[in-house]
């Protein structure tokens, strides 16, 4: 991590449901000094959201940037906070991507029609804020919304 050796302050929120399901926990403690695990039931580290323990991260700490990743519902309650907080942001969307080109328009966003594969996939603030189905469905490999 580029950022933790340019001596920057690192804090890392790694969750899942449960801590069978947590990944890259070892890894990234030898890159970031602040590794804040969290899990929904509270089987390992912080128990609840990702976004109580981002919440209860900024009661004592402030952020320059944040990088989100994970599932939408997810990163909409970060995005969320983030711009409560006045905190710039890079999220990094997962769409079903068929041909990785921009020919197919299977991971299209609807109201600008930005294609996931080529305009991203990560977007900072001011791009989420335009993307109108962020967090509101999904698709499905066959391009069902759910």
């Amino acid at each position: 991590m580029d950022l933790v050796k340019k001596g920057n302050n690192v804090d890392v929120i790694v969750a899942a449901q449960t801590k069978e399901e947590l990944l890259f926990g070892e890894n990234l403690e030898n890159f970031a000094a602040n590794v804040h695990y969290c899990t929904d039931d509270g089987s390992f580290g912080f128990k609840g959201f990702a976004t109580d323990c981002l919440r209860n991260l900024l009661e004592n700490s402030t952020y320059d940037y944040a990088f989100v990743c994970g599932p939408e519902i997810m990163m909409k309650g970060i995005f969320d906070i983030l711009e409560d907080a006045s905190i710039p942001a890079q999220y990094s969307l997962e769409r079903y991507m068929k041909c990785a080109l921009g020919i197919c328009g299977q991971c299209c966003v609807d109201s600008e029609g930005w294609r996931i594969c080529v305009e991203g996939p990560v977007f900072e603030n001011d791009k989420i804020n335009q993307i109108t189905e962020f967090a509101k469905y999904r698709r499905d490999a066959s391009g069902v919304k759910y």
